[in-house]
């Protein structure tokens, strides 16, 4: 099965386990059978979970809905911070390295249909150059202090000349997902999805599935159970499919897609695939080959205090192949709780696989939060652990965040320490972050400061005056080409050093 498939397979199931996003609670409310309790505990809880996190990001979250909608480019710094044990290590004067810095700009116009990522190195205050690649309605343009002339290569040609320029051909493979469209920067730029297109599918596709799952589906009990240290008696609601029932649902899910041009649209813009038709139809002709006990039988037990999904057991069984997901989970005003286990519980099984998380997120999410959560991965040969503590707050229209993240391997272990600071000027359309990341490795402090600025409704403007088409050169103008290469290379080189040992 291709990987958009499974992808949109895996998409799917994870509708049927968990149906949040739009506004069914009118629909729901007239019949308390198990199906409707089940399908709307499962929105509250998706709704009362993004409500969490709108509120503790509310500015970046609707910043992020307006690049969709707008021309944006981010202009981003990376320095170094290094203490002098480092630099005496290095062998470099103090005032090299402080003069050393990458600069990176990334801009997209989805109207003018024009897009930029650009590189500029600085090394002891000097600057390499920039490596730009540049796209229009028309064209790629690639420029590099590394060759005088700026290169061209039009939007139809971009496999043919990326084949070329390799010398052979791109692998079958590969071929679905390496083509003119992916290949293109504004494409690439460009593959984003609103919220509000997010919403209006998931609510279309909310309704098919309550539709199509049969009220047999699902049952409805009593049973005591311990919610964080506190036993409680709660409503224990049972969801069961068969491998039948969910080879079934796939397909009549697909099917509907199929016919739906909102959500094709939708889809083709975040997969980068105009020929999303050809891809769907692809995707149900695999769906309906595979036998149902290919398909995953589905047994998802959900626990619900005041319509919240508090505690699950979901196991998903395929012949003798078992995976859980399973553990207590709690949004309150001032508090989230997590709590999960996730792994391969199958029978007679060499290896074993265990994913857990494990924290909480103390404080109101529209002030002062401090999260603390590991994450802790258990492999047959390997143990590995990661352990996050951030306290973030948030000032008007600043937020910051203040935290550690470390990470175990065996017996090794890395300690990152990081602070960052971010103002979200709604008004002006402007982000700007400041962020430091730094660690002691082995007694020595190695840092990198990252300085990023945003700003929505911005020109994106590049020079494409005598750009040369690369498509369809000769292999004597490939020679020419690579000789410019390596002479402006040894030349940037010699003048970095010659600078370096200036200082």
């Amino acid at each position: 099965m291709s990987k958009k498939a499974k992808i949109i397979i895996g998409v799917v199931l994870a509708l049927l386990l968990v149906v949040g996003g739009g506004s069914l609670f009118a629909f729901f409310s007239k019949v308390n059978s198990p199906k409707n309790s089940y399908l709307l505990s499962e929105q509250k809880t998706m709704e009362k979970f993004n409500d969490y996190l709108e509120k503790r990001y509310d500015n970046e979250f609707k910043f992020m809905e307006e690049m969709n909608d707008n021309s944006y480019q981010s202009k981003t710094s990376f320095s170094l911070d290094l203490s002098d044990d480092v630099i005496d290590s290095l062998e470099l004067p103090k005032s090299v390295v402080d003069a050393t810095k990458l600069e990176t700009v990334v801009a997209h116009d989805s109207k003018d249909k024009k897009s930029q990522i650009a590189l500029t190195p600085t090394v002891a205050d000097s600057k390499v150059g920039t490596f730009e690649w540049d796209a229009d309605a028309d064209n790629q343009y690639f420029k590099s202090p590394l060759f005088d002339d700026i290169f061209k290569v039009p939007n139809d040609k971009i496999k043919d000349t990326y084949e070329e320029l390799l010398g052979e051909s791109i692998d079958e493979t590969q071929a679905g997902e390496l083509n003119n469209d992916s290949l293109n920067l504004n494409t690439i730029l460009g593959q984003t999805v609103s919220r509000e297109d997010v919403k209006k599918v998931d609510k279309k596709y909310q309704e098919k599935l309550i539709n199509k799952l049969d009220d047999d589906n699902f049952s409805k009990e009593k049973e005591k159970v311990d919610i964080f240290g506190e036993e409680k008696e709660l409503d224990k609601l049972t969801m069961k499919l068969s491998n039948k029932e969910v080879k079934e649902t796939i397909v009549y899910v697909l099917e509907e897609a199929k016919k739906d041009k909102e959500l094709k649209e939708v889809l083709a813009n975040a997969q980068n695939d105009k020929d999303f038709d050809k891809s769907l139809k692809d995707m149900i002709k695999e769906a309906k080959d595979k036998k149902a006990s290919e398909y995953p039988k589905v047994n998802s037990v959900i626990y619900v205090e005041d319509e919240q999904v508090v505690k699950r057991d979901l196991k998903l069984t395929q012949d003798d192949t078992t995976l859980r997901l399973h553990g207590t989970s709690k949004i309150e005003d001032d508090k989230l709780r997590v709590d999960y286990k996730f792994g391969d519980e199958t029978k007679y099984n060499d290896g074993t696989f265990e994913i857990e998380i494990k924290g909480e997120s103390k404080g109101k999410p529209s002030e002062t939060v401090k999260d603390d959560y590991t994450i802790r991965v258990d492999g047959s040969d390997i143990e590995s652990k990661l352990e996050f503590k951030n306290e973030n707050s948030h000032d008007g229209d600043k937020t910051s965040d203040e935290g550690t993240v470390k990470v175990s391997v065996d017996l090794d272990q890395f300690v990152l320490d990081f602070k960052s600071e971010r103002q979200t000027d709604l008004k002006n359309n402007s982000m700007k972050t400041n962020s430091n990341f730094s660690s002691d490795i082995d007694g020595s402090q190695v840092g990198v400061n990252v300085k990023d600025e945003t700003k929505l409704k911005e020109k994106v403007k590049f020079d494409t005056k005598g750009a040369k088409n690369l498509n369809g050169i000769s292999e004597s103008e490939k020679e020419d080409i690579l000789s410019e290469i390596e002479e402006n290379f040894t030349k940037i080189a010699g003048d970095i050093i010659e600078k370096a040992e200036d200082k």
